[in-house]
C-alpha cells in the first residue's frame, strides 16, 4: 500500500487541472486493477452526475452524464462510502449501466468541498468479485481531499473566466458608447479603470489560490498517511503483535510526514499573509514611511503566482536603505499592472522569461525605478501610444488598454513623478520616478502587519 501511495503521489505531484485528474485516475485504475474507474461531479439539483475523467480497460475514454436515480452512486452522493464486493446488479436491478456492463462489484467514495458538502465521487467498477476492497477504499480516501480541492479550484477559475468575459463585453459596449456620447466620457472611463483593476486583482487571487492549494493538498495527503500508520499501530497493539521494529517504523513514517506537513503549512501561511498584506495596502491610501527596497521585495514575492504560468523570473536590485514618505498602496497597483502587462503582452511562453526591477535614489526625496523585461518588445507606434487610454495590441485576447494608462495616472498625478519608455533592442524598458509625500504622514495602527516595510523616524 505504501509503495502504491508513493507511486501515485510521484505521478501527480506536478499536475494540475485536467492533467491531474487524468493522471490520478489512470494511476488509481492501474493500482486497484479495476475494469472501469472514474471521477465525477454531482449536480444535486438535477440529480445527475458527470464524469470528469473516465478510464475503461486501462485507457482514457469519453466522459458521460448519467442519472443518479436507482444507482449506488446515489448512496455515495448522500455522503456514504459504498462497497459491494460482489453481485451488485442484484442489489440495484434498475441501474441499466451496471447491467449493460455486466458488472459484479462496485466501490465508491464521496468528495467533499471546503464546506463539507458532497460535490463529487470516485468510483471503481469490476466485472469480477473483489477481495481487496479495503485497500481500494483506503486509496480513495487518501486522495479524495486533493481531488476535491482541485475540483474547487477549477470551479473557481471557471467562475473567474465568466467574470472576465462579462467584463470584456462591458468594456466593448462602453467603448462604442464613448464615440456617441462624449459627455459621458469621464464617468465611463472611471468605471472601466475600476473594472480593469478588479480583473488584475482577480488574476492575482486565482494565482494565490492555486499556490495555496498545493501545500494544502500535500497536508491533506500527509494527514491521511499519518492516520493510516496510526491505524496499523493500533491494530498491532490490539493483536498483541507490536514489536520494536513496528514502533521504529511508526515513528519514522509519522516523523517524516509531520515534518512535511509543518513545512507545507508554513508555506501556505506565508503566501496568505503576503497576499493579505498586499490586499490591505492597495486600499490603504495614507502616507507612510517605508523602506522602498523591502516593500518592493514583498510586492514581488506576492506576485510570483502571476508569473509562474509563463515561467517568469523576477529580480530586484539597487539601492538599499531608502526610507521615504509615500503611498504604499499606489506602488502595489503600479507594480501589479506592470508585471501583468509584461505577462499578457511581452511573453508568449517558453523558458528564460525575466523581469528586472532596479531602484536608484536620485535625491533625498526622489527615487527612480527601472522596469525591464526580455519579452517581444514594442514597435515605434506602440511605444509612442503606450500610455494612451484604451490603446491595446491584444483586444482580441481581452485587452482593454487601460493597465498602463492607470500606471501613468498614478505616477504622474498621485506620486508627483514621471514615466517614460526607453529604447531597447529587445523587450520593454520603462523608467518611472516618484517623490516623497510629506503632506499627511500617518502612523499605521497595526505596524506588525507591514513586515519589514516600515521605517522608524
Amino acid at each position: 500500500m505504501e509503495q502504491h501511495v508513493k507511486n501515485i503521489i510521484e505521478g501527480v505531484s506536478n499536475a494540475y487541472g485536467m492533467d491531474f485528474f487524468e493522471r490520478l485516475t489512470l494511476k488509481l485504475d492501474q493500482v486497484i486493477g479495476a475494469d472501469f474507474t472514474f471521477i465525477a461531479q454531482i449536480d444535486e439539483i438535477k440529480q445527475l452526475s458527470q464524469t470528469i475523467t473516465y478510464v475503461e480497460n486501462g485507457q482514457l475514454a469519453e466522459n458521460f452524464i448519467y442519472s443518479l436515480a436507482y444507482t449506488p452512486c446515489a448512496d455515495v452522493a448522500s455522503n456514504r462510502v459504498c462497497c459491494f464486493p460482489s453481485d451488485v446488479c442484484s442489489l440495484y436491478p434498475d441501474d441499466q449501466i451496471l447491467i449493460d456492463l455486466e458488472l459484479e462489484a462496485y466501490v465508491g467514495t464521496p468528495l467533499h468541498d471546503s464546506k463539507g458538502k458532497v460535490m463529487g465521487l470516485i468510483v471503481a467498477l469490476y466485472k469480477r468479485p473483489i477481495v481487496n476492497q479495503e485497500s481500494v477504499i483506503t486509496l480513495f480516501k487518501i486522495f479524495s481531499g486533493r481531488v476535491a480541492a482541485e475540483m474547487e479550484r477549477l470551479d473557481y477559475e471557471r467562475s473567474l473566466q465568466k467574470l472576465n468575459d462579462s467584463l470584456d463585453q462591458k468594456v466593448q459596449q462602453r467603448t462604442e458608447d464613448l464615440s456617441k456620447v462624449i459627455i459621458q466620457l469621464k464617468q465611463t472611463q472611471e468605471q472601466l479603470v475600476e473594472a480593469d483593476k478588479m480583473a488584475a486583482l482577480g488574476k492575482l487571487i486565482a494565482g494565490v489560490a492555486h499556490e495555496v492549494n498545493t501545500p494544502l493538498g500535500l497536508t491533506i495527503t500527509t494527514h491521511s498517511m499519518i492516520e493510516l500508520e496510526l491505524s496499523r499501530l493500533e491494530k498491532k497493539i490490539a493483536q498483541g503483535q507490536l514489536s520494536v521494529d513496528d514502533m521504529d517504523r511508526y515513528l519514522s513514517k509519522t516523523g517524516q510526514a509531520l515534518q512535511l506537513q509543518g513545512e507545507t503549512l508554513i508555506r501556505a501561511k506565508t503566501l496568505i499573509e503576503s497576499f493579505k498584506r498586499m490586499a490591505v495596502e492597495q486600499h490603504y491610501l495614507e502616507v507612510e514611511t517605508i523602506n522602498i527596497r523591502d516593500y518592493y521585495q514583498q510586492l514581488l514575492k506576492t506576485l510570483e503566482p502571476l508569473c509562474r504560468p509563463k515561467d517568469v523570473k523576477i529580480t530586484l536590485s539597487g539601492a538599499e536603505g531608502i526610507c521615504m514618505n509615500t503611498l504604499p498602496g499606489l506602488h502595489a497597483q503600479i507594480i501589479t499592472n506592470l508585471i501583468n502587462n509584461s505577462i499578457q503582452h511581452g511573453f508568449s511562453g517558453g523558458q528564460g522569461n525575466s523581469i528586472s526591477v532596479k531602484l536608484h535614489q536620485l535625491a533625498a526625496d526622489e527615487v527612480e525605478v527601472e522596469f525591464i523585461d526580455n519579452g517581444v518588445g514594442l514597435c515605434v507606434n506602440s511605444a509612442e501610444r503606450l500610455f494612451e487610454p484604451f490603446y491595446t495590441t491584444a483586444r482580441d485576447k481581452g485587452g482593454t488598454g487601460l493597465g498602463l494608462s492607470i500606471v501613468y495616472n498614478l505616477i504622474v498625478q498621485r506620486l508627483r513623478g514621471a514615466i517614460e519608455v526607453r529604447p531597447s533592442r529587445r523587450g520593454l524598458h520603462l523608467v518611472y520616478r516618484f517623490k516623497a509625500d510629506n503632506s499627511s504622514l500617518s502612523v499605521p495602527l497595526h505596524n506588525e502587519s507591514k513586515g519589514m516595510t516600515s521605517c522608524s523616524h
